[in-house]
């Protein structure tokens, strides 16, 4: 309209000295064949066995409690506690052949000694003690009009995230420097065996089409609430599935929309929690094209699943990779201490949990902080 067409052919040749039809078609591409792409590839069905694996909830516990190191210990970091649990030596089939093709070959692997893991997700108030000037931030919801920058990030007990790998190292090694004792990110092989806790399926907790709304935190039913409107934004009354921006399981609620507080779901049977949902965690390994195979230059290992992510993309054998200078939406930092004889020297034993308390997770029942 408005003789757009002309002035355009005007100022093109004016300024770009174009003097071309601009909608003149000069290309054939002539007769363009079907060219099927390549199969994804699979690996390779293994059925592998290891001693004494899997194990359930009883022997794991067992397994704990055998040894003569303490169950549980905490330490004090200018007044942040962070417990840790003791993960036991042990033996499994690592990785998946049924998965992502960087899941596998699944591999008989053994964890040669007992090592203590963090209980809880690093939060942002144990990270302010390193970093005070740090800054989980906001999540961003899906609509045109704001008054204020979204779902909060950056409450005191919900897990740091927007830290890279670079940042959590130096956290380490400003820990170890604080403590006495050396503490580091978890290999691959020490997240999957603590995450596992003796179960030799995708999941710790059961199958993946069931309601994980008590165990994890994942992308469930809740995750509709990211569709807002209004000035003020507030999640849409609309129950259209066309709202549905994000995608999410809809046979599971968990009642938390992005990472919550830590600790708030139930803890596998090595007593950790939060290993498959809530956010991903950075690995000290670095990312490779398969399972123990050709590293990839510059990126780095990430394991677990988190609030964004749905069942099937939180699977434990699950493996992400990101450059060590990312900062992360979804992702946060396991601390590992593999001198286990040590730790139970220099620190005290961690006073008993308070019990997980029951809340409603039927899938229609919306019981989400939308603050």
């Amino acid at each position: 309209p408005h003789n757009g067409d002309v002035m355009r052919r005007k100022y093109l040749a004016m300024y770009a000295n174009r003097h071309d039809d601009q909608d003149k078609i000069t290309y054939d591409g002539g007769i363009q064949e079907f060219v099927a792409p390549e199969k994804s590839k699979k690996h390779k069905i293994q059925m592998l066995k290891a001693d004494g694996f899997p194990f359930d909830a009883a022997k794991a516990e067992k397994l704990q409690t055998s040894s003569a190191l303490p169950k549980e210990l905490e330490a004090d970091v200018d007044g942040q506690k962070i417990r840790f649990v003791l993960v036991p030596a042990g033996s499994y089939v690592m990785g998946s052949d049924r998965g992502f093709y960087d899941e596998g070959p699944a591999k008989l692997v053994r964890v040669e000694k007992p090592f203590y893991m963090s209980q809880f997700e690093v939060s942002n108030a144990q990270y302010a003690k390193f970093d005070s000037t740090h800054n989980s931030g906001y999540h961003d919801r899906q609509w045109k009009d704001h008054v204020n920058r979204g779902y909060i990030a950056n409450n005191p007990n919900q897990p740091v995230i927007r830290v890279n790998w670079n940042q959590a190292n130096a956290y380490c090694k400003w820990l170890s420097s604080k403590l006495g004792v050396n503490v580091g990110l978890p290999t691959e092989k020490q997240w999957e065996w603590a995450a596992r806790a003796g179960t030799s399926g995708d999941f710790w907790y059961g199958a993946g089409k069931s309601n994980y709304g008590a165990f994890e935190n994942l992308a469930d039913y809740t995750i509709k609430n990211f569709a807002v409107n209004g000035i003020d934004p507030q999640p849409r009354a609309d129950e259209s599935p066309l709202n549905a921006y994000t995608p999410f399981d809809d046979f599971a609620n968990d009642g938390q929309l992005v990472g919550c507080d830590v600790g708030m779901f139930k803890p596998n049977a090595f007593g950790l929690y939060d290993m498959l949902g809530n956010v991903s965690e950075w690995t000290a390994d670095d990312y490779t094209e398969t399972l123990f195979g050709k590293k990839l230059e510059d990126k780095k290992a990430v394991r677990g699943g988190s609030w964004r992510d749905r069942a099937k993309r939180s699977r434990v054998s699950i493996r992400r990779d990101y450059h060590p200078w990312q900062k992360v939406y979804n992702v946060g930092i396991r601390l590992v201490i593999n001198d286990a004889n040590k730790a139970a020297k220099v620190f005290k034993q961690a006073p008993k949990l308070a019990p997980y308390a029951e809340r409603d997770v039927s899938v229609y029942v919306d019981n989400v902080p939308h603050n």
